[in-house]
């Protein structure tokens, strides 16, 4: 049953290694000895419960794994000549993650196995890091030719991606705290990171809207973006969300509601 879990924990061991050769990091070198922990785990016959718990490690060790070439992209601006090559390949590898929980655990769903916050974070990952690239080619006036019908698949991706963070959790009922905390979870809004995360989708559906032809039957940008961001400025106007500027926010919903 763990079988595909070593191999994977193998690669990504190996991966570390070749790394350290020319880069000794101290993030690569934990990576290593946790993939080493996970695969000794491996060699038991486990309980679903402790299966649930090898998953959940193997997730964290992914995300913290692909976290290193995202931060080296956001540094690099995304260069036009390996960018699109290496965020497949961090996709790919975000992406095995459900794979595993699929061949392990094919009766439980992604969300029972991992827990809401790894879930969220899976989406987090892959919409942020869409919406960095797509920020970067955006705000650079060399590269207005990127700016092509792959951009825009990009740029709904990346809104898809952080809508599904978004509405992840549904049952909100038993939520404690003061009314503004209350208020918050009650429009999806968990952490910062949640707030975030409807700021970008938002301003990537006001990208949107700059190209003719990109709302369907299911999929309206200006719809989507305005409701977003709307509810983004909301938000960020509450006490307890103190120092969250709006003044992008209600420029974006003003230009796509005239």
């Amino acid at each position: 049953m763990t079988t595909h879990i070593t191999e994977r924990l193998n690669q990504i061991h190996k991966l570390c290694e070749k790394a350290l050769i020319s880069n000794d990091d101290n993030v690569l070198k934990q990576l290593k000895d946790k993939c080493t922990c996970s695969i000794d785990v491996c060699k038991k016959t486990p309980s679903e419960e402790s299966l649930i718990e090898l998953l959940k490690q193997y997730a964290q060790i992914v995300l913290d794994y692909t976290y290193v070439d995202e931060t080296k992209l956001v540094d690099e601006l995304f260069p036009q000549d390996t960018c699109k090559e290496r965020i497949h390949t961090i996709f790919v590898w975000i992406d095995t993650i459900e794979e595993l929980v699929k061949k392990c655990l094919p009766e439980t769903s992604m969300v029972d196995c991992l827990g809401h916050e790894l879930v969220e974070c899976i989406n987090w990952r892959k919409g942020a890091l869409l919406y960095m690239l797509c920020s970067t080619i955006n705000g650079d006036s060399n590269r207005e030719d990127q700016i092509n019908d792959e951009f825009y698949m990009n740029v709904k991706q990346g809104i898809e991606y952080l809508q599904q963070m978004l509405t992840g959790r549904t049952n909100t009922s038993e939520w404690e705290g003061d009314q503004d905390a209350v208020n918050l979870v009650n429009m999806g809004i968990y952490s910062d990171t949640h707030l975030l995360s409807m700021m970008y989708a938002g301003e990537m559906c006001y990208w949107l809207c700059n190209k003719p032809g990109q709302s369907t039957s299911d999929f309206n940008p200006k719809v989507i973006g305005q409701d977003l961001l709307s509810k983004y400025i909301v938000c960020a106007k509450l006490p307890v969300m103190y120092g969250w500027s709006t003044d992008k926010a209600e420029e974006f919903v003003k230009v796509m509601s005239s």
